[in-house]
């Protein structure tokens, strides 16, 4: 698996982010603590293996601190065949039945 890279998001994300908001959000804003926010203008990290964005964290400051405002990461599929090949329904039920 390729490694995973971090970065700082900049103007030359603003396009892809916005409609990853969008898709992501169900539209452009998000609204916390009464305040409407358009996440694609904050600042905020990518997280990417190779070219592909596989977590994205957008942020403000304000005057009670730091808000996080949208979290997205990459959910790891639940593998479903255990290290010895054997499906993990047939583990789980092997392991139930034993006293």
């Amino acid at each position: 698996m390729p490694d995973l890279t971090i970065t700082p998001l900049d103007e030359s994300d603003r396009g892809w982010l916005t409609a990853f908001i969008d898709e992501h959000w169900n539209g452009p804003f998000i609204v916390t603590r009464g305040a409407k926010h358009f996440p694609a203008s904050l600042e905020g990290f990518a997280a990417r293996r190779a070219d592909t964005v596989v977590g994205v964290v957008t942020y403000r400051f304000g005057p009670e601190g730091l808000e996080m405002v949208t979290l997205n990461s990459l959910k790891p599929e639940i593998r479903t065949i255990g290290e010895d090949g054997i499906p993990l329904r047939d583990e789980i039920e092997l392991e139930l039945a034993q006293p």
